[in-house]
């Protein structure tokens, strides 16, 4: 039972914090290209 309850635990945490990841990281990429010449999107010469 407390492996159980451990496990529900967790897995609702790890899914909330993905969610939460995935928001941000398209949070980031919208305002990054929202601006075309932010630093994060400027390519750099290889070599």
């Amino acid at each position: 039972l407390v492996f159980l309850l451990a496990h529900v635990v967790l897995s609702i945490a790890l899914h909330t914090i993905g969610l939460y990841l995935s928001v941000v990281m398209a949070y980031i990429r919208w305002i990054a290209l929202d601006r075309l010449d932010s630093k994060w999107i400027r390519t750099r010469p290889v070599g």
